[in-house]
């Protein structure tokens, strides 16, 4: 059974190696759509860059496609599983607005006493 100390701390991992995770993507996209239009010519950039452009997002698209085949895979059963409503007290019911002004004025008169 997960600790709620043990939460946070997996939370924490989780947002560091998803912002690592999407740095080191970006770098890696990067480097690959450079080499693609290095070495162009002023006449030729525009053929260069949509044809690396269209095979970084090719890239891109193949490896969202097996991130979600992999976690559609490995995702538990009992993960799909509905919640249990919450039960509510029935002795607890909304204030109407008129028990919330009276509220306030007798908190008011306790902090005026000495």
């Amino acid at each position: 059974m997960v600790q709620p100390q043990d939460a946070g701390m997996a939370s924490g991992i989780n947002a560091t190696f998803r912002q690592i995770g999407i740095a080191t993507s970006v770098a890696v996209l990067g480097s690959i759509f450079d080499s693609k239009i290095g070495g162009a010519t002023a006449a030729t950039v525009t053929g260069h860059y949509a044809s690396a452009l269209n095979e970084v997002v090719l890239i891109a698209a193949c490896i969202a496609f097996a991130a979600g085949a992999l976690a559609l895979a490995l995702i538990r059963r009992k993960d799909f599983r509905a919640p249990t409503p919450l039960r509510r007290d029935p002795s607890l019911r909304p204030q109407t607005t008129t028990e919330r002004c009276w509220q306030r004025c007798r908190l008011r008169r306790r902090s005026r006493r000495p």
